[in-house]
């Protein structure tokens, strides 16, 4: 179903596209002039920052200028109380690009104040001469360990002439002195016995070991601190 417009619609929906052409344009320029503002409030104190920082150099270089023409003046003549005109110096020469005396004693200064605590010690450390004095601990030395004595004791004894056996307490197989004579007779061996001395053990006694102290070296120190090993 169409739906028909008037002409009056018509002129009036075209009236009001253009209204809103016109505001959208309006718009869009005054964003435009805000940014445009914007942009030069940033710029303009950076102008005024360069101007004056301008200003105070030519004020630095003016001062400068009347001290230097101060400093090159020439002095007046005593007697006659008339400055003595200086010669020009000429293009070419040679004393143009001279450095005054000492000029680098700054350079020489700071170079000196830049030396590190490091460097200023190596220094020292090559320059030092060490003294070495011993360091020393004392220590046992032992002469003779510790031992245990036996003591012995003289004890008479009887002793076979046949087998030279000791048979005061009988013999090996448990016979007394009568019956082992009697045994060595049965078996054509002759008899007998004599009487000797033996030694027997009678106790011990421990001793303690046997030592004294003596000192040795371990390594050397220097009074700087420096340690070596002997």
């Amino acid at each position: 179903m169409k739906i028909g417009l008037t002409k009056r619609s018509k002129v009036a929906i075209v009236v009001m596209a253009a209204l809103a052409l016109m505001i959208l344009c309006a718009s869009l320029i005054a964003c435009a002039a805000a940014q445009q503002r914007q942009a030069d409030a940033a710029i303009e104190p950076v102008l005024v920052e360069d101007s004056e920082a301008g200003e105070g150099a030519d004020a630095v270089a003016a001062i400068a200028d009347d001290e230097s023409g101060a400093e090159d003046a020439d002095p007046a003549d005593p007697a006659t109380g008339v400055e003595e005109a200086q010669p020009a110096p000429q293009a070419g020469s040679g004393n143009t690009g001279a450095i005054a005396p000492g000029a680098d004693a700054p350079e020489r200064a700071v170079a000196q104040t830049q030396q590190t605590p490091q460097t200023q010690q190596s220094q020292s450390q090559a320059d030092h001469v060490h003294t070495w004095d011993p360091i020393t601990e004392p220590y046992e030395v032992i002469d003779r360990h510790a031992w245990v004595e036996t003591i012995y004791k003289t004890v008479e004894c009887t002793i076979c002439s046949v087998c030279n056996e000791d048979i005061t307490d009988g013999d090996r197989q448990g016979r007394s002195i009568t019956a082992h004579g009697k045994a060595h007779a049965l078996a054509g061996e002759g008899g007998g016995c004599h009487s000797s001395t033996k030694q027997v053990p009678n106790g011990t006694i421990t001793h303690d070991a046997v030592t004294h102290w003596s000192t040795r070296t371990i390594g050397y120190r220097c009074q700087c601190g420096a340690e070596r090993s002997a």
